[in-house]
């Protein structure tokens, strides 16, 4: 029996119409261009036949600024018929692209999942309120709304982003914390990433070396262990059965990688997120 995942996200985008001071996937600094679904695709054709999937997540950045986001819902679909797909929006390109909300409707076995960064998305919360019907449902600790065909809704305000790495981009240097520790304090803390064919424990793992190199590779020497693939606990396709039985088996636990980031008692990691928005 293939080892299953419970969760697993992909991304669609860097680029953001937003700049969040504290971005988990670093997208508060300029990216350009989207990624391509059909090297995705080959990625999770071959990664399903050696594990199971239950949830997939699209990323971003901004997912919607990818403007082939539908043919990645559909392949996604066709590939995982089963999987329920989470979809996370800041929600203010949510109107241009209602056929996006749709789709969701329809397929029914979906997360729409809004996060108010501005406060500027009224208009969006009350199209979606009136377009369908929604009952109140509480599961997995959430308030959420369901439509009739099973689609999920959850709007989400966060007042406090934390900021996965100490220092700014220009000298950023890892916390070096007790990973149990940093794992308690983890807002994705089960949510592994497939990032350029390999799977790593969460976006802040997989996408930390590119943000590092981009901004001047300061303190290599502190950074050497986090971004080796044999101490990092990633996996690629090449990796073990052992390997990837192990990596399933250690979701919703702490690993190695994840003393990357700060405890609760590291206050200075924490960030007042309304005020630092920038809406570009």
């Amino acid at each position: 029996m293939k080892p299953v995942l419970p969760f697993l996200e992909i991304m669609l985008t860097q680029v953001c119409n937003l700049s969040c001071h504290g971005c988990s996937t670093y997208s508060d600094y300029r990216h350009q261009g989207y990624a391509d679904w059909s090297t995705t695709h080959h990625w999770l054709q071959q990664w399903l036949e050696k594990i199971s999937i239950e949830d997939i997540g699209f990323m971003g950045g901004e997912p919607l600024i990818n403007p082939h986001v539908l043919t990645w819902l559909n392949g996604v679909r066709e590939l995982l018929p089963n999987s329920r797909i989470r979809f996370p929006t800041n929600g203010l390109l949510l109107e241009k692209h209602w056929q996006v909300v749709e789709w969701l409707y329809q397929d029914g076995n979906a997360v729409l999942k809004i996060t108010d960064h501005t406060g500027n998305i009224d208009s969006v919360l009350a199209r979606l309120r009136s377009s369908y019907t929604w009952t109140p449902v509480h599961e997995y600790g959430i308030d959420r709304w369901i439509t009739d065909t099973g689609l999920r809704l959850q709007v989400n305000t966060p007042t406090k982003f934390t900021q996965t790495f100490q220092g700014t981009y220009t000298n950023m240097r890892p916390w070096q914390s007790d990973p149990d520790l940093a794992y308690a304090n983890c807002h994705q803390a089960t949510c592994p990433m497939l990032w350029k064919g390999r799977i790593y424990k969460c976006s802040t793992s997989a996408l930390a070396q590119e943000a590092w190199s981009a901004h001047g590779s300061a303190n290599a020497a502190a950074w050497k262990e986090y971004f080796d693939h044999a101490a990092n606990g990633s996996i690629d396709l090449q990796s073990d059965t052992m390997a990837i039985n192990h990596f399933a088996k250690n979701f919703g636990h702490a690993h190695a990688i994840c003393k990357q980031c700060p405890t609760a008692a590291d206050t200075n990691s924490v960030i007042e997120h309304r005020v630092n928005v920038i809406q570009r």
